[in-house]
């Protein structure tokens, strides 16, 4: 029986086509928050408004004043500024995933040390310190917060609101700090599982089938068939019993004696 050879690249290809797909996420967009001036009918209280500036793109920018212990802005639904989450998640406990996010810019010039921070209000203006996001590097960056499990019906929480600020931490001694907030939004992290891609599949399938035919037993070589016939042919001569004999006749030719499978040269064809 040929044993079989093949190659390590087979069944490492085979073994990658096996693998089982990685799992991924997918981030789905809820809704955008306009970040907006509530002088102006919008979505946010600036506070101090002179260094909290609402830009033509949409943007927000806090400057860092000397005077002022932060900067920033907040929405907080319970001193009259508009419930900006019931209407797009609904008034109950928020889905798995859902989260909000928003791009961000920090500028922290030499001499200055502070934080940007985000953080989720109840329905009594109080931060939720586990609802909350603080950068305290230069650069630029998506803060995200988690809403998902998070009851902002009227008798849990709700409606919640969301406060921004600018604020020193130990060492800071500039006062010249800034930080830019865009992009905010609502979305949902869905996990997934991808299948497998049809190379990948078609790829598998061959390899079975390689793998298969690899093992079946290949018929014998020309060779190997000669010599098979010549093992058969090579008898030793007969000792006298049935069977083929060769006897030297008078006039030195031989003549062949049958057996049991041959009838003797006098004996009748009917005898």
């Amino acid at each position: 029986m040929h044993r079989p050879k093949l190659p390590v690249a087979f069944f490492i290809l085979l073994l990658g086509g096996l693998a089982p797909p990685l799992a991924g996420a997918m981030v789905l967009p809820i809704a955008p928050i306009d970040l907006t001036d509530s002088s102006a009918g919008g979505n946010f209280f600036a506070d101090p408004p002179p260094d909290a500036i609402f830009n033509p793109d949409g943007s927000v920018t806090f400057n860092e004043n000397a005077l002022a212990f932060s900067v920033g802005m907040s929405n907080d639904p319970g001193l009259g500024d508009p419930d900006l989450f019931t209407t797009p998640l609904g008034a109950g406990t928020v889905a798995a995933g859902v989260r909000l996010a928003f791009d961000f810019e920090l500028s922290l010039p030499p001499g200055n040390a502070d934080e940007l921070s985000a953080e989720i209000l109840d329905n009594t203006g109080s931060g939720i310190p586990t609802r909350s996001f603080v950068a305290g590097t230069a650069g630029m960056g998506t803060g995200t917060i988690s809403l998902a499990g998070l009851d902002i019906s009227p008798g849990g929480l709700g409606p919640i609101g969301l406060d921004f600020s600018l604020s020193p931490v130990t060492g800071d001694q500039g006062g010249t700090s800034s930080a830019t907030i865009r992009n905010l939004r609502l979305e949902q992290v869905v996990q997934t599982v991808p299948t497998p891609e049809p190379p990948v599949a078609l790829l598998l399938l061959a390899g079975l089938g390689l793998m298969a035919g690899g093992f079946r037993v290949r018929p014998a070589r020309a060779g190997d068939r000669r010599e098979m016939r010549r093992g058969r042919r090579r008898r030793d001569p007969p000792t006298g019993g049935p069977g083929f004999m060769c006897q030297q006749g008078s006039s030195g030719s031989r003549t062949r004696t049958a057996g049991n499978r041959f009838r003797s040269a006098g004996t009748p064809s009917g005898g």
